[in-house]
């Protein structure tokens, strides 16, 4: 997987990781999704109250296989256990209470592909020990490597909207808020040359991330983690792409456009972009928090 944070200063271009670029331009989609399917059941469920609220956004492109996703809350989950829920491709969960195994408040969460079970199937497990309070965000996510039954590398992102402090962290000043960009789940589906990286717009040329200075300009991906203040209000975003060497405007044809986002005064929000076809790139916007 690539994490790409680029910093270009004028007349050079510095890339932290190399980057994929697009094949055209796309209508941005909201993707706000269904809630999940909860369906209970034993086998797969821990059920003691958690006092935490997690919420699940699903935009791993399962290659060949379903990119639904099933969940379970337990470490290991036999043949046929029903799950927690079941998160389609391209949706974001409501916050909900993942449970939580014991009084010590271990927390655990296993994905499968929709309708699999058993030892060694599982493509990732997330554990947490919840004091109660927190409220987290899993990004379900694909990378261009894959798995020995070739298909795409499944990656989990893990945002705290409390507590703070976590790598992705941003405090908004007062009065502002904060964008966070995720691109990861563009891959496999979307690859270019190594080097090219993609700029948010918020209309006027590019947008300065929360670190840039004048003469720098950070890129929002590929990759994820990339930061941006903005006033608060509504605000329609695009990508652009830019080449290496040449200090990035955004004045290349957007590769999606029409990305509509409101921003809350003081409130983190979560752009997500993702990918299910080379061809047909997909955003959905989501606050950090409720």
């Amino acid at each position: 997987m690539r994490r790409l944070l680029s910093l270009v200063a004028v007349g050079a271009l510095v890339a932290a990781c190399g980057g994929a670029g697009g094949d055209g331009p796309t209508n941005g989609t909201q993707t706000a999704g269904p809630g999940p399917t909860t369906i209970g059941g034993g086998g797969g469920s821990a059920g003691r109250p958690s006092g935490a609220k997690v919420r699940i956004v699903n935009v791993y492109n399962g290659g060949d296989k379903a990119a639904t996703i099933d969940v379970y809350a337990a470490p290991w989950v036999l043949d046929g256990a029903t799950p927690l829920l079941t998160v389609p491709y391209g949706t974001a969960t409501e916050f909900f209470d993942p449970t939580v195994a014991d009084e010590a408040g271990n927390m655990f969460l296993t994905f499968y592909r929709h309708g699999e079970t058993g030892n060694g199937t599982e493509l990732i497990s997330q554990t947490e020990t919840l004091k109660g309070g927190e409220i987290i965000t899993y990004v379900l996510m694909s990378d261009a490597d894959t798995r020995d039954d070739g298909t795409p590398v499944f990656q989990l992102q893990s945002l705290y909207h409390a507590p703070g402090g976590g790598i992705y962290d941003a405090t908004p000043e007062p009065g502002k808020g904060v964008l966070i960009v995720n691109m990861h789940a563009i891959e496999p589906a979307v690859t270019a040359a190594d080097g090219v990286s993609w700029y948010l717009s918020a209309g006027q040329g590019c947008k300065k991330s929360i670190n840039d200075a004048a003469d720098t300009q950070t890129a929002a991906g590929p990759g994820d983690g990339t930061e941006y203040v903005f006033e608060p209000g509504d605000y329609s975003l695009s990508l652009h792409e830019s080449s290496p060497g040449a200090f990035p405007d955004c004045s290349a044809p957007a590769l999606i456009s029409g990305i509509k986002a409101t921003v809350v005064a003081d409130k983190t929000m979560l752009l997500v972009v993702y990918a299910p076809t080379a061809t047909g790139l997909k955003s959905m916007v989501l606050p950090l928090g409720y």
